[in-house]
């Protein structure tokens, strides 16, 4: 892979997570591929087909009162041709009853690219297991 290309499909996935955290639904829509073939997969939720019921989700989950915000790590990136996928970990947090939760996703973000410039067609994030300490094991008891 080209470093180039490389550069390309980290700068679009980064626009992701930035129209994320900012709860920005016009770069979302910049972001993703608009048409009928898009795919999503927000941890814990069944498959959404679509451009439009993509970001309606997305829009359900910006006026929700309780995501905060999401980081990455562990970024992998791969590409062939017209495709690339990004693979990370999340981070995610939000408010649950005055408490700021903490949950962890794998996620695998590909991209088409459609004339000359690369938009994502599926952001799949699935639930990850947190260890717990000792301690916090002693009080689920």
């Amino acid at each position: 892979m080209s470093t180039d290309s490389k550069n390309k499909i980290e700068e679009i996935n980064k626009r992701f997570y930035e129209a994320l955290n900012s709860f920005d639904i016009k770069i979302m829509e910049d972001v993703w591929l608009n048409d009928e073939t898009v795919k999503c997969v927000h941890p814990g939720w069944p498959l959404i087909a679509g451009w439009d019921a993509v970001k309606e989700s997305w829009e359900n989950i910006f006026d929700s009162s309780g995501f905060n915000h999401v980081s990455i790590s562990k970024l992998f990136i791969d590409h062939k041709e017209d495709s690339a996928w990004v693979n990370c970990v999340e981070r995610i947090s939000y408010k649950f009853d005055s408490q700021i939760i903490i949950t962890l996703a794998q996620t695998t973000n590909i991209f088409e690219l459609k004339n000359r410039d690369w938009q994502m067609v599926l952001h799949h994030a699935s639930p990850m297991p947190v260890p717990l300490s000792e301690s916090e094991i002693e009080n689920l008891q």
